[in-house]
């Protein structure tokens, strides 16, 4: 198989999956990015003005099997994971975001425990963007 033709298959299955929990939920969730463990949206009816050049803004992160995989450390019952939903500070102004506690969730929309972010990008806001798929949220939260 060629390099490249598994990443696309694994995005094909996950798109229904996605797909899916966005009629679900009743959001405006927006694809910005593809990643090795599943794919990135974030909500484009919920971003929030802030004051002094910030936003918040609501993301969510739809696994696939290997994201899945990845969460087996956490426990038994993250072999249930679907999504995780997490909220962003941005700051438009100088570029730097700050990232808060979000909380994975099963296919049945059910909580299955909090996904805390790195030290490093809560204790204080990182330059912002660190990835593709940051650079498209940033072009599309702060045009």
């Amino acid at each position: 198989m060629k390099p490249g033709k598994s990443s696309m298959r694994i995005i094909l299955l996950a798109l229904p999956v996605a797909f899916s929990i966005q009629a679900a939920s009743g959001q405006d969730w927006s694809i910005i990015g593809v990643g090795s463990k599943g794919i990135l949206f974030y909500d484009s009816g919920r971003v929030s003005e802030l004051g002094g050049g910030k936003k918040k803004v609501w993301m969510k992160f739809v696994y696939n099997p290997e994201g899945v995989a990845s969460l087996k450390s956490r426990g038994e019952r993250f072999a249930a994971a679907a999504y995780l939903t997490i909220p962003y500070e941005i700051n438009c102004l100088n570029r730097m975001a700050a990232c808060q506690e979000g909380i994975i969730y099963s296919r049945d929309d059910e909580p299955l425990g909090p996904f805390e972010c790195s030290e490093e990008a809560t204790r204080e806001p990182r330059i912002f963007p660190e990835s593709v798929s940051e650079e498209a949220l940033l072009d599309k939260v702060c045009p």
